[in-house]
């Protein structure tokens, strides 16, 4: 059977069905592509180029992208499905490891010289079936649709409604000192109210107890505020699950709303923690399940509103059994305006991105290059581009040596795109790290001198990033110009905001990546003023670097 398109991606070869969980692939003449299949068998996600070789439930971990001759195949518990290459290498050390693996006599040296090229960043999630003779079949390029069935698509009437909350707020001696995550919460858990849920049960973590219950990231003072927002009687449990927390959700009085104590109390909830006695301890699969299947129980219908978490494979992210999963109101308002970006963006559509290390926004910048008309490059890890490309004096400012060794390939890529890059011109230069610290402009040609440092991007610089944000129609920025926390070396960031608040004005969509980013919005009151400030620093960036949020995949697709 030969694919035209699947799961809306072009397809490069046959698949070929023996039963529900075999898949044939043939890696041997194709180019390497990220694979994924979501329609089978979800819990055997792999890793795979020209092998021979049958894998069960292994994992993408880093050992194998160093692989020369042979791919080592590390098998791991279905339970770790989802999680980051670096928390599966980490998480993997123990596991039973396999090395039955031998190239394809068939494969063309250039194939095989593209997949060990493949960048240690890559998420890459098959699900691959293989004889001692040859692998046949697909190769797709991985792609998560952002369209998910939402709260308001679905009849709540007489339903108990489970809903996933961020509610990780900021405490002072018990205190909440700030309950903006909880009044984010407010519009989705109205909704189901209003909508005649019989009740609303809300699960949360608070802070890192490492799989141990401690007090101090107890949820019941997150109980007394929402009980407040709400002016509506709040139930708090102390605990997330078992049988007492069961029989306290199973039946409640019609229009309840119940919060959960802490989930991260548990061990279970992430897989992995610490014990009393500072060692890691990891979670059996036992315990996971018997996790998951209790908080299957608190509802009918499942909601998750916590976007903030969308990149972490949780149970409470990715194992509640329960059908239909739906996106809350919070959830639905980051995945549309990050759809609207990332797959139907009004052009020109332009990238700013800021931040130190050019070495961690590697994944970011190549994935937006596919994307975007335009990317102004800031921030710290200008000073490397400019080093490596233009051979530009930095003095003691920020170099990151890793990162550098990839400027000339991410410039060549902008260039096969067409994609127009704008680094700084001129910079505001220091003579130490601080807020008063002595400062002069420098620019491009005299370089930074001996002993200073760039903290921000100079005037000039500003102006003309100004009218590069002017003419753009969709807009994303993540990262900072310059040490915005310092007045004096604010202002490359401060002239960037402006231009965007004001191409919001006349209609472009712009969309702030969280982060320090989004503190850059609090600092100059522009929240309100920009399309869209993402609530998730960690998963907004995952996102714009085209990994797969596992909490985003788990749930009902339109």
């Amino acid at each position: 059977m030969q694919l035209a398109d699947f799961n809306g991606r072009l397809v490069l070869g046959e698949i070929y069905h023996r039963h529900a969980d075999d898949l044939y692939i043939d890696l041997g003449l194709k180019f390497p592509m990220i694979c994924k299949t979501p329609e089978l068998h979800r819990e055997k996600y792999v890793i795979g180029a020209t092998v021979l070789v049958k894998l069960f439930n292994p994992e993408l971990s880093e050992p194998f992208l160093g692989a020369k001759k042979e791919i080592t195949i590390l098998e791991a518990d279905g339970h770790l499905l989802g999680l980051y290459d670096r928390e599966v290498v980490e998480g993997i050390k123990d596991a039973k490891k396999e090395l039955r693996t031998a190239t394809d006599p068939t494969a063309k040296e250039k194939s095989k010289k593209k997949f060990y090229e493949w960048s240690p960043d890559t998420y890459i999630r098959t699900i691959l079936y293989g004889n001692q003779e040859r692998i046949l079949g697909l190769l797709v390029q991985a792609n998560m649709t952002l369209q998910k069935l939402s709260i308001d698509k679905v009849d709540l009437k007489d339903k108990r409604v489970l809903i996933r909350v961020d509610f990780n707020v900021p405490q002072k001696d018990g205190k909440i000192t700030n309950n903006q995550r909880i009044t984010a919460a407010l519009p989705t858990i109205k909704y189901a109210l209003d909508h005649g849920a019989k009740s609303v049960v809300l699960m949360s973590h608070l802070g890192r107890p490492d799989g141990r219950k401690q007090a101090k990231y107890t949820l019941k003072p997150v109980a007394e505020e929402l009980e407040k927002l709400l002016n509506k009687k709040v139930i708090f449990l102390n605990d997330s699950v078992g049988p007492d927390v069961e029989a306290a959700t199973a039946n409640p009085e019609h229009g309840s709303v119940i919060l959960l104590e802490n989930l991260r109390y548990h061990l279970a909830e992430e897989g992995k923690g610490v014990n009393e006695a500072g060692e890691k301890v990891k979670a059996s699969k036992e315990e996971i399940e018997a996790f998951r299947a209790s908080l299957s129980k608190h509802g009918d219908v499942y909601v998750n509103d916590a976007f903030g978490t969308a990149h972490r494979a949780h149970s409470s992210m990715v194992g509640v059994n329960l059908e239909p999963k739906l996106s809350g109101f919070l959830l639905k308002k980051e995945l549309d305006y990050f759809a609207k970006a990332l797959e139907t963006p009004n052009r020109p559509f332009l990238a700013i991105l800021g931040g130190a290390k050019v070495a961690d926004k590697i994944q970011l910048i190549k994935n937006l290059l596919d994307k975007v008309d335009e990317m102004i490059i800031g921030g710290g890890m200008a000073y490397t581009f400019l080093k490596v490309l233009n051979g530009v004096n930095i003095g003691n400012s920020l170099f990151d040596e890793e990162g550098s060794k990839i400027v000339k390939e991410l410039v060549d890529k902008a260039k096969e795109k067409n994609v127009q890059i704008h680094l700084p011109v001129d910079f505001v230069v220091a003579d130490k790290f601080a807020e008063d610290a002595s400062h002069s402009v420098s620019n491009i040609s005299s370089g930074i001198p001996d002993g200073h440092m760039g903290l921000d991007v100079g005037p000039e610089t500003t102006k003309q990033f100004s009218e590069v944000v002017r003419r753009a129609k969709t807009i994303v920025w993540n990262g900072p110009m310059g040490v915005f926390e310092f007045e004096n070396f604010a202002n490359g960031t401060k002239g960037v905001m402006d231009a965007v608040v004001d191409v919001t004005k006349t209609g472009a969509t712009t969309i702030i990546g969280g982060g320090d980013t989004a503190t850059c919005c609090v600092k100059y009151d522009t929240e309100d003023k920009v399309s869209h400030v993402s609530t998730g620093g960690g998963a907004s960036l995952e996102l714009l670097e085209g990994k797969i949020l596992p909490g985003v995949d788990a749930l009902t697709s339109v």
